[in-house]
């Protein structure tokens, strides 16, 4: 009976030490967007305009537009040939810059970022807890 509530009180702290680390890695907004030598780090994005968009899928978010990202920091599409876009977690994306006007991305709840393709269905190209974009330009 001792062995198990040893068990119990150690799988307690466990938990106890991965919210803490969940709370405080949530709390640590940082986004940050690489193009050619320039690396631009976002704290939130309180500047850019939010509007509600709904996916095919009928889901809504309040969401910020990459294109209007892009035209804050005088960064033109015309030059970029792919937007490749990275998760805490390892993930990664890569879209080609003809598919700018369906990205978008939305900070949740928690203070996670996530990637929202509108036109995707089935939300195979979604990614959560997005830490890095860059942007490829385009190859000479």
């Amino acid at each position: 009976m001792k062995k198990y509530i040893i068990s119990i009180a150690v799988l307690i702290c466990v938990l106890a030490v991965l919210i803490t680390f969940r709370v405080m890695i949530s709390d640590d907004f940082k986004f940050e967007i690489v193009y050619k030598d320039r690396s631009i780090q976002l704290a939130n994005f309180d500047q850019f305009r939010t509007f509600p968009i709904t996916t095919e899928g009928k889901w809504t978010f309040s969401a910020v537009f990459i294109p209007d990202i892009l035209d804050e920091y005088g960064i033109d599409k015309k030059g970029i040939e792919n937007l490749s876009f990275y998760s805490r977690d390892g993930g990664s994306i890569r879209i080609p810059v003809d598919e700018i006007e369906n990205i978008y991305i939305s900070t949740l709840d928690d203070q996670s970022i996530r990637l929202i393709m509108s036109e995707d269905n089935f939300h195979q190209r979604w990614l959560k807890n997005l830490t890095k974009l860059e942007l490829e330009p385009c190859s000479p």
